[in-house]
């Protein structure tokens, strides 16, 4: 705006340069001319000036902000999957066949001094001819009565699947032992894949 300003005052000393001595004004057209030189070098201050106050380019970002406070707790997540079992000893005893009377013992001490859930089972037949009436019993050496018992019947022929579990302590001087027999004379019984199982745990209390 101003640029135009002093171009447009330059114009308009121009024109009264050239009409004055027309009519006989030399010093005044002396005057105009010198006035015209000197709004000619304020037109180049101000062009001057106005090319260092130009604006420059853009700076650079500044650095990141310091770290807001932290923000609420989120979610509970979804529950993980099991973890795997833990280690524990175990004893197993078999015997693939066999007449009662039979017994499994897990050795003193074996696997552990500790308290085991003790699993046994059989299969009993009858292989004689009258019906036999089957005992079988999980004990715990040096403890007087069975820690579980099954008692059957089984007819001439048949056969029937006996499944005893107990919790015991197995100790220096005990230990965890099944048998199976028969109480009556003259029966003749068999057995077939006879398991002592003993899994440690815990406590049984």
């Amino acid at each position: 705006m101003k640029r135009l300003q002093l171009v447009l005052v330059t114009m308009l000393l121009v024109g009264f340069a050239l009409v004055v001595p027309a009519f006989g004004g030399d010093s005044v057209g002396a005057k105009l001319t010198s006035l015209v030189k000197r709004v000619t070098k304020l037109e180049k201050r101000v062009n001057t000036l106005s090319t260092r106050n130009a604006r420059g380019p853009a700076g650079p970002a500044g650095p990141a902000g310091a770290a807001g406070p932290a923000g609420p707790a989120g979610a509970a997540g979804p529950t993980g999957p099991q973890g795997p079992r833990g280690p524990s000893a175990v004893f197993t005893s078999f015997s693939p066949s066999g007449t009662l009377p039979f017994m499994q013992a897990a050795p003193f001490q074996a696997p552990a001094v500790a308290s085991f859930v003790v699993h046994a089972n059989a299969s009993l037949s009858n292989t004689g001819a009258v019906p036999a009436r089957v005992d079988c019993q999980v004990i715990v050496l040096g403890i007087i009565g069975a820690q579980d018992e099954s008692i059957v019947t089984i007819a001439p022929g048949e056969a029937q699947t006996v499944s005893l579990t107990a919790a015991v302590d197995n100790t220096v001087s005990s230990s965890p032992e099944w048998a199976c027999q028969s109480l009556t004379p003259g029966s003749s019984v068999a057995f077939f894949d006879a398991d002592l199982i003993l899994i440690q745990v815990g406590s049984i209390q």
